[in-house]
């Protein structure tokens, strides 16, 4: 399933919306396409007979789920495959879904000689009273075969551990409106280039106690991302110490904010102490989030914290604070991609 947008997590910057609303007529939202490759369109399962059939979710099939209220508790799920069928019902966290609830939407689909599109159409109504800013959602694909099964057969959007669509706490962000953008870090998505050894961008700056060598090497990513189409990319070898920070020069003292970002990993378990943050208050003291450095293959996952700052921050120009991406002596790579500090003014 391609991408034509950027996932938020659950607080997150605003993502170019992937629907739209109808002008005339009954008030619809339209999911304007899912564009599925498919290598062996010859070989996708249909079996599915008509709509709402209950295992229709064995098909080769795109899911979209909505949390219109955003309580991540109460959602709609709808099922679509390339023969143009849909399922769709209400559904509660932990509670059997409610599987006669019809919601009135449509789907058009198309098959091409090495791909499938399916574009939904969902009466507003059906939402119910659901935030008109966006709300938390969740796009997946699974892919099924009549014969030899694919190794990787789900994909999903919201960047959750493990292969459950239905892990509401971890939807991303779908806005309708473009909220205010309320981030302290700079060139959070490291969409930037790198201007030397030691520099990327403007805000972001590069250290390796092997940088000079063809071991070691620090790069912003386009083909592994979460977010801007880069992620910062650090390939370590034995030994390797590397980091990438920022100074951050509107952090204010007595508040509390939440920090968060996106981390994947493949490192060489034990290795070393692994992939992490380092977070300089402007005191003398320093955290590493999470406590517990990252090791072994780690698929995209959201690291989310809570701190509050001290008296002092931002009133000591000898101690700044910043925030530092590391892998300390743990071989192998890491990618680290959109960094968020935002205040909890509540």
């Amino acid at each position: 399933m391609k991408r034509n947008m950027r996932n938020s997590g659950s607080d997150g910057s605003a993502l170019n919306s992937p629907c739209g609303r109808s002008q005339t007529g009954l008030k619809t939202i339209r999911f304007k396409q899912f564009d599925c490759e498919e290598p062996r369109m010859n070989d996708i399962a249909l079996h599915g007979k008509s709509n709402d059939d209950p295992r229709l979710y064995e098909d080769s099939c795109v899911e979209l789920l909505l949390n219109p209220s955003g309580d991540r508790k109460n959602y709609f799920h709808f099922i679509a495959t390339p023969a143009g069928l849909l399922s769709d019902y209400r559904a509660k966290l932990n509670e059997k879904p409610d599987l006669g609830w019809n919601s009135g939407a449509s789907v058009k689909a198309e098959k091409r000689a090495d791909s499938w599109t399916v574009a939904l159409s969902i009466p507003e109504k059906a939402l119910g009273d659901y935030s008109k800013k966006g709300f938390p959602v969740n796009f997946a694909r699974h892919r099924a075969m009549t014969k030899d099964q694919p190794a990787m057969s789900d994909y999903q959007w919201s960047p959750v551990p493990r292969k459950s669509f239905h892990e509401l706490e971890q939807f991303g962000m779908m806005y309708l409106e473009a909220p205010e953008d309320t981030n302290l870090i700079r060139e959070s998505d490291f969409r930037v280039e790198r201007k030397n050894l030691y520099r990327g961008g403007d805000s972001w700056m590069i250290w390796g106690n092997k940088i000079t060598t063809s071991e070691q090497r620090f790069e912003f990513d386009k083909t592994i991302f979460i977010n801007g189409g880069q992620s910062f990319h650090i390939i370590n070898p034995r030994g390797g110490l590397g980091n990438c920070l920022q100074y951050l020069e509107n952090l204010k003292p007595d508040t509390t904010y939440r920090l968060s970002y996106f981390l994947k990993t493949r490192l060489t378990p034990p290795g070393g102490a692994g992939a992490y943050m380092v977070f300089a208050d402007g005191s003398v003291n320093q955290r590493a989030f999470p406590v517990t450095k990252v090791s072994g293959d780690n698929p995209w996952h959201r690291l989310t914290f809570e701190f509050k700052t001290p008296s002092m921050t931002n009133r000591n120009q000898k101690q700044k604070p910043l925030v530092a991406f590391w892998v300390w002596n743990a071989e192998g790579e890491a990618w680290f991609d959109d960094v968020r500090i935002v205040e909890l003014k509540n």
